[in-house]
């Protein structure tokens, strides 16, 4: 009796198994492009209070044009311009970070740009200081409670 019931369950359980059929198909990312960045400035930026409702720089960059197994990507991609002192290759532990998303380009005014430097990255103000900035790209993983696609 108890090898028949075993046998029985060993055979449903392959049944049911084997009647199982994977739905849907893997979208996988197959290229894409390093944005790449500009400023409409370089060198010294002056950034005096008195001028702090002033444009101080704008930056651009290029769309990456992420392409997926079905086609070319039609999801927002997220950008993060990261701010940080320069030789410290993004390390340091007063790097900071502006979301800027799906824009392709943003400005700071004068008082945003000496907000970040003085508060954020933490560098004394009225002294000259070299930083380096790069744009970084991503689309938020695809999650059960994303929207539909």
């Amino acid at each position: 009796m108890y090898f028949r019931k075993s046998l029985l369950l060993a055979f449903s359980s392959l049944i049911l198994f084997a009647a199982c059929k994977k739905q849907g198909t893997n979208v996988e990312l197959t290229g894409g492009l390093v944005p790449v960045l500009s400023a409409n400035l370089s060198g010294t930026i002056p950034l005096s209070s008195a001028t702090g409702s002033n444009q101080a720089i704008a930056f651009k960059w290029t769309n990456p044009s992420y392409s997926f197994s079905n086609g070319l990507s039609s999801l927002n991609v997220t950008y993060n311009l990261e701010f940080d002192t320069a030789g410290a290759n993004f390390t340091s532990p007063n790097m900071q970070t502006v979301q800027i998303s799906p824009d392709l380009g943003t400005s700071f005014t004068v008082d945003n740009l000496n907000s970040l430097i003085a508060n954020g990255l933490q560098l004394a103000f009225g002294q000259s200081h070299t930083i380096q900035v790069r744009v970084v790209s991503f689309i938020a993983p695809y999650t059960s409670g994303s929207p539909e696609i």
